[in-house]
């Protein structure tokens, strides 16, 4: 069955709307129609009859008609990621290395929470010491780590990169 990805896209928008919805920048939905769906981790694989699809928050406005609404801020579903995926320590590399000097970059994190302090070792045997800090907000935690000219951000399901002038 095909489904009606901007009958979906409302749906979910309109999902966000509730209370205690954590306003991501990155979900997965698994959607077996426009009208059933759910939120997924990026491990979870769609089961018969269900697609998968990422779900970017962007600064699209979004109006939706039945509620006369207005959203500034609206997800987007692609099966298509919208950034390079993240699934070891050389997909890191790969991102840093294109990076220019006071250059930034988004990528999917696509690695267990277990893998974090692997990552994070690799990084500093590569690039030297580091200082890491949690660092909280309502949308979730991160964690910042700080090198000499790279700023690395793990959240729950992205990976922030910044770098400093050479």
């Amino acid at each position: 069955m095909d489904i009606d990805v901007k009958k979906l896209e409302r749906n979910v928008n309109l999902h966000s709307l509730q209370p205690g919805f954590l306003n991501s920048e990155l979900h997965y939905v698994i959607a077996s129609g426009e009208d059933t769906f759910r939120f997924a981790g990026w491990e979870e694989e769609p089961g018969t009859g269900e697609q998968k699809f990422y779900c970017f928050l962007t600064e699209q406005e979004l109006f939706i008609p039945s509620g006369n609404l207005t959203l500034k801020e609206s997800y987007v579903l692609s099966k298509e990621p919208a950034y390079a995926e993240i699934k070891n320590f050389d997909d890191c590399l790969a991102i840093i290395a294109a990076l220019k000097s006071g250059g930034v970059a988004k990528a999917i994190r696509k690695f267990p929470t277990e893998y974090i302090e692997t990552i994070k070792e690799q990084l500093k045997q590569k690039f030297g010491s580091a200082e890491s800090h949690i660092v909280k907000s309502e949308e979730g935690q991160h964690l910042l780590i700080a090198f000499q000219n790279i700023d690395i951000s793990i959240s729950g399901a992205m990976l922030y990169f910044r770098c400093k002038s050479f």
